[in-house]
């Protein structure tokens, strides 16, 4: 049970680690805009190509996952976390965990823009991209630690119910609205100020 919870919280760990990464760009958008001479708006369409990107590759990545890759990426984590949780946790655990689990992407961003910033500011633009990358490798240690889910007897391709599929879209609108309201529009306002 113990191993359990600190696989379960090493998990969470690397999905904030995931998460932060975007909340980095968001810190560094107005810095990388004047650095290329290129609008907060189109620097908002670039960092957009990273949510387009996994929107697009995570059904392919969700159906070819396998236990080399769980720790590569911010879309295999997305995918890979959440079913490693449920498999490692305990009957009763499971609910908690996959709570914490809920949490990861918000703490991640608040994480990511105090660390980049401090970096940004200690260490300049270059240090603090190197950072994460830094900060990424360490994280790829704890993963190879991590226990394989037991394969399920369940292989064919099953697509969602209809609830899950508003839901998921409700989830997308959401994550658009909060993305562009918290990432880029105090940018955009300094940009016009």
């Amino acid at each position: 049970m113990g191993n359990a919870r600190i696989f379960i919280l090493i998990l969470w760990l690397i999905g904030v680690l995931a998460a932060a990464q975007l909340a980095k760009i968001a810190v560094l958008a107005a810095t990388l805009a004047d650095t290329f001479e290129i609008s907060i708006a189109f620097t908002g369409l670039l960092i957009s190509l990273i949510e387009v990107g996994g929107a697009v590759f995570g059904l392919a990545a969700g159906m070819a996952l396998g236990r080399a890759a769980e720790g590569i990426g911010y879309l295999l984590i997305v995918i890979a976390a959440p079913t490693l949780i449920a498999a490692i946790a305990s009957e009763r655990g499971r609910a908690p965990a996959l709570s914490l689990w809920s949490t990861f992407v918000a703490v991640g961003m608040a994480v990511g823009s105090v660390v980049t910033g401090i970096a940004f500011a200690t260490l300049g633009l270059r240090g603090a991209l190197l950072l994460w990358p830094l900060l990424s490798a360490l994280a790829i240690g704890a993963v190879w630690h991590l226990p394989a889910a037991a394969p399920s007897a369940r292989q064919a391709l099953a697509f969602p119910d209809t609830a899950a599929w508003i839901a998921t879209i409700g989830f997308g609108l959401y994550t658009t609205f909060i993305c562009a309201l918290t990432m880029l529009f105090p940018s955009f306002l300094v940009e016009q100020a």
